[in-house]
C-alpha cells in the first residue's frame, strides 16, 4: 500500500504528464474536424495492431512492473469508457465534475491480465466510434465547453479529446515496443 506521500507524488508526477500532453497537442491546434479524424482513426489503428498480435505475446508482461498488451489495451478500454461519461457530462451539463481513477487498482481489481484482448479491444472501438459520432454532430462552440478534474483543475471538451488522443497514442506506441521486445527475447 502506498503511503500518502507517495500518492501525492504520483499525483504531481501525473498533473505534470497531463499538462506536457496538453501543452504538446494544443501547440498544434488542429481544426476540429482534423482532432476529430484522428480520434477515431484510433480505434481501427488499435484493431489492427492487435490482429497482429500471437495470443501468448498479449498476455506476456516484459517484466513484473510493466504491462502486457492486453493489460495496456484494457486500460485504454476503460479510459475511453470514462471519455464517454466525460464527454457526455461536458456537453450536458454546466461546469460538470470530471473524476479521476486509479489505473493500477483498476487494473488489479478488474483483472486486465485474464482479459481477452479481442473483447476489450472491440470495448474500445465501439465506445471511440460512438464517442466519434457524438463529437462529429457538435456546434463548433461547445468545443470551448469545460468541466472541473479533480485532479487536473478545468479541462475543456478540446483539451479532454486532445489528451484523448496523446493519451491512445502514447499506448499504440508502448503496445508495439512491448511487443517487439517480447519478439526478440
Amino acid at each position: 500500500m502506498k503511503s500518502g506521500d507517495d500518492r501525492q507524488a504520483a499525483r504531481k508526477r501525473q498533473t505534470v504528464t497531463l499538462a506536457v500532453r496538453l501543452a504538446y497537442t494544443a501547440a498544434r491546434m488542429q481544426s476540429t474536424e482534423t482532432l476529430t479524424t484522428i480520434y477515431a482513426a484510433q480505434a481501427n489503428e488499435l484493431e489492427r495492431l492487435v490482429a497482429t498480435i500471437a495470443a501468448d505475446i498479449a498476455v506476456r508482461q516484459p517484466c513484473e512492473t510493466r504491462w502486457s498488451a492486453v493489460q495496456i489495451v484494457g486500460h485504454l478500454a476503460d479510459a475511453e469508457l470514462l471519455a464517454s461519461v466525460r464527454l457526455r457530462r461536458i456537453t450536458t451539463q454546466d461546469r460538470a465534475n470530471l473524476f479521476g481513477y486509479q489505473q493500477e487498482v483498476w487494473a488489479n481489481r478488474l483483472s486486465y491480465q485474464h482479459r481477452k484482448i479481442e473483447t476489450v479491444t472491440a470495448r474500445f472501438a465501439l465506445l471511440r466510434r460512438e464517442n466519434t459520432e457524438l463529437l462529429s454532430g457538435l456546434p463548433a462552440d461547445w468545443w470551448n465547453l469545460s468541466g472541473a478534474h479533480d485532479e487536473y483543475g478545468v479541462l475543456s471538451l478540446r483539451q479532454l479529446v486532445e489528451d484523448y488522443v496523446a493519451h491512445t497514442a502514447k499506448h499504440l506506441d508502448q503496445i508495439r515496443r512491448t511487443v517487439a521486445e517480447l519478439k526478440a527475447a
